[in-house]
């Protein structure tokens, strides 16, 4: 077997009932929030966002809240698992994600 050329690891970021878990995979400067569902054991792409660095934590059951960064802005953004643009909640300054 040959190893991958490139590996990374991902860092997964489990709801507070312990339904679900998400993580960010990097793709091209994007970042793909991903998120899996526990009880049918399926993962499904909740949305694309440019310069995502890490998911900072749960809102709620429906909503995450990811970390962007870029030479303009580092803020927070809210995610429905529904869908729809992520939004603004906050700016922050070099805050940890962890």
């Amino acid at each position: 077997s040959v190893p991958p050329n490139e590996l990374s690891s991902r860092v997964y970021t489990d709801s507070q009932d312990g339904a679900r878990s998400a993580w960010i995979d990097q793709r091209d400067n994007t970042g793909v929030v991903t998120m899996y569902e526990v009880g049918s054991g399926t993962d499904r792409q909740i949305a694309s966002i440019k310069n995502a660095q890490g998911i900072v934590g749960w809102l709620n059951e429906q909503v995450l809240i990811v970390r962007v960064a870029n030479y303009s802005e580092v803020a927070d953004y809210a995610v429905s698992l529904q869908g729809g643009a992520p939004v603004k909640v906050a700016d922050v300054s070099g805050t940890p994600l962890r």
